[in-house]
This record gives C-alpha cells, sequence and structure tokens, in this order.
C-alpha cells in the first residue's frame, strides 16, 4: 500500500467541522471530528476510574505495585506522572492494561523526582502525562533525569519571558519552577497555569463538539 493510500484511508475516518476565527490574530481554529459509529472498546482509561485503581510503592526505584478493582481492564498509559504521597513521584516506562484483579501486581517504572527519597507502602496520584521529551526516554532512567532537567531549565526561561512581558501567574510559575527543577510533577502543574489562554480559546469555539477528537490551528 503506498504513503498516499494509507492516508486516504486514514482521513476516511476523520471530517473537518466549521473553521472558526481568533479573536486575535489571522489564525483559524479548524475542529477535527471522528465519523461514527466507533468501535467498542474492551477496556476503560486510568482516568475513568481512578477512585477503583490504588498504586503503592514498593520501596524499590524501579517498581509499583498496582491494585484494579474496577471490576474492568484498566489501560494505564506510559507516561501517567504518578505522584507521590511522601515518596518519589514515578512514571510507568511501557503502557500495560491492567486486568480486574485486586491482586496487586508490579509494573516498572522510571523516578521523575530526583532529590526525593523513597518510602515503601507510600501511595501514589495519577496525573496527567510527562512532556514528550521525558516520555521517549522513559526506560533509561538516567536519560529520563537529563531529558526533566532540560524540560524544566526550558520552562524557566519561559517563565522568566512571560513575567518580563507582564504574563499573569508568571512570576509565581518561575518560583515554583526554580524551587523544585527536578520534580516533574511540580514543574508540569506550574506550566499548565501558562495553559489557561489555550483552555481559553477552546472554550470560545461554537458547536456542541460531538465527536470531536482534535484541533487544527
Amino acid at each position: 500500500m503506498s504513503v498516499i493510500e494509507s492516508v486516504r484511508r486514514i482521513l476516511e475516518d476523520y471530517e473537518i467541522g466549521e473553521p472558526w476565527k481568533l479573536s486575535k490574530g489571522a489564525g483559524f481554529v479548524v475542529p477535527i471530528l471522528g465519523r461514527p459509529p466507533f468501535p467498542d472498546r474492551n477496556y476503560v482509561l486510568l482516568q475513568e476510574v481512578m477512585d477503583k485503581v490504588s498504586f503503592k510503592d514498593t520501596g524499590g526505584i524501579g517498581g509499583v505495585d498496582v491494585s484494579n478493582g474496577s471490576g474492568s481492564n484498566v489501560f494505564l498509559r506510559k507516561g501517567t506522572m504518578l505522584k507521590g504521597m511522601g515518596t518519589q513521584s514515578r512514571s510507568p516506562v511501557a503502557g500495560v492494561v491492567l486486568e480486574p484483579i485486586e491482586k496487586m501486581i508490579r509494573i516498572p517504572v522510571n523516578c521523575i523526582h530526583a532529590s526525593h527519597g523513597i518510602s515503601g507502602g507510600a501511595s501514589f496520584i495519577a496525573m496527567g502525562i510527562t512532556p514528550h521529551s521525558v516520555y521517549q526516554s522513559l526506560g533509561q532512567q538516567s536519560e529520563t533525569w537529563a531529558n526533566i532537567s532540560d524540560y524544566s531549565a526550558r520552562a524557566r526561561a519561559g517563565a522568566s519571558a512571560a513575567m518580563r512581558a507582564g504574563g499573569r501567574s508568571a512570576s509565581v510559575a518561575l518560583s515554583a519552577i526554580s524551587r523544585s527543577s527536578d520534580a516533574l510533577v511540580d514543574v508540569e502543574e506550574s506550566v499548565g497555569r501558562f495553559r489557561e489562554d489555550v483552555d481559553d480559546i477552546m472554550s470560545q469555539i461554537p458547536g456542541d463538539h460531538v465527536n470531536q477528537m482534535g484541533i487544527a490551528v
């Protein structure tokens, strides 16, 4: 099958919504819609059953125990940030489908907060996904730490530039990133302050957003 044919078949699953002009600038936002019917899933996402899945620290840097009490197969995505409650935050190095059994199973992880100690038996809270640069290095602990450091430096530079430009919350975000440059969860939460403008734009796009899969700008 040619590349063009492959692309054509992929595009058959989507359609383009009505373009919407940004209130500032010359750009347009184009909704990308999926074409129903959609195939049934035989699993749920972790985010759909967060209160039914529990994580415990094994006491070792490379493993976290997880129990799935949801009654369904649960997909845990590679790169999900597991925020440590009194222990070192981690992230799975591969995606895994958790079977609906309450027995703890061990999953391989990387540390995403180098300077924090480990507390065996401590719990975790699942957060968002690691940035792409960190995601790519998961499975290689030293590379993961190095990419977190690089990402934090870029985030710090961005917050500094935003503060000089008078951006809202930039000063608070810059301070938070500087205090915990090796704590990826904290850095991401600070960076999230600058995504408010994107959320504002998304909320202004007209339409009911049914079957929307994404946007093109």
